[in-house]
C-alpha cells in the first residue's frame, strides 16, 4: 500500500511508513496528519489575475498591484514671474505574499523602503534661496536674556514657532503674550521672536 499526501496538503513533519503488512485481523489504522501547503509568492513573480489554487478557488490577492507599487511625488517650482515648473519623481516599493493552497487566503509581508532622487532647485538669475537664521529669545521680566534658540529657514519659507517646547528649566512662559505661531523668511531677514518668562513656582504642601 502506497501512502501519499493530497496535492494541496503535506504531511505534518512526521515519518510515514513506506509499507504496511495486513494481518488476518486487528489491523491498526495508519494516521497521517496533514497541514495546508503555503506557497510563497515573490514580488517578481505575482499571481496572474485568473489563477486558482488546487482546490479550484480563485486567489484573491498577491497580484501585480498587490505586490508592487510606484509612489510619485510632484515638486512645483514657481519663479518670480509666477511661472510654475513641475517635476515628477517616482520610487518603487514591493512586498512578498504567502498563499494558502487549501483556502486561497493571502497574507503579506512588510513593504520594502524606497527613495526619491535628490532635487536641486533650478538657478534663477538674480535670485537665490538664501538660508536665513532667526532667534527665539527667552527674557525675564527685567529684559535679561535667559536663553536663545536658533531657527533656520530659507527665503520665502514659513517657519513654525513653538516656544513651549524649549522653555528653560525652572521657568514658565508669562501668560497673555502675543507670540506668533509662524514667522516668514524674507530676503531682508527674519524677525526675532521674544518670549517673556518668569520663575516657575509651586505651593508647598
Amino acid at each position: 500500500m502506497l501512502l501519499k499526501a493530497s496535492k494541496n496538503k503535506e504531511a505534518d513533519n512526521q515519518t510515514l511508513p513506506t509499507s504496511y503488512t495486513f494481518k488476518a485481523s486487528d489491523n491498526e489504522p495508519v494516521v497521517v496528519h496533514l497541514v495546508h501547503i503555503k506557497k510563497t509568492i515573490e514580488h517578481t513573480n505575482p499571481v496572474p489575475a485568473a489563477d486558482k489554487i488546487p482546490t479550484d478557488k480563485p486567489i484573491d490577492g498577491a497580484h501585480e498591484d498587490d505586490l508592487n507599487k510606484t509612489i510619485t511625488r510632484t515638486i512645483n517650482v514657481t519663479d518670480p514671474e509666477g511661472t510654475t515648473k513641475k517635476t515628477d519623481q517616482t520610487a518603487t516599493v514591493y512586498r512578498n505574499a504567502v498563499v494558502d493552497e487549501v483556502t486561497g487566503e493571502v497574507t503579506y509581508g512588510d513593504w520594502s523602503t524606497g527613495n526619491w532622487g535628490s532635487f536641486t532647485t533650478p538657478a534663477i538669475a538674480g535670485y537665490t534661496p538664501n538660508k536665513q537664521t532667526t532667534n527665539i529669545v527667552y527674557k525675564d521680566k527685567d529684559g535679561q536674556t535667559i536663553k536663545t534658540d536658533k531657527v533656520d529657514g530659507k527665503t520665502d519659507e514659513t517657519i513654525p514657532v513653538d516656544p513651549t517646547k524649549d522653555v528653560p528649566a525652572g521657568w514658565k512662559i508669562i501668560p497673555d503674550q502675543k507670540i506668533p505661531e509662524t514667522v516668514k523668511v524674507t530676503p531682508d531677514g527674519v524677525p526675532t521672536v521674544v518670549v517673556k518668562i518668569e520663575h516657575k513656582t509651586r505651593p508647598l504642601q
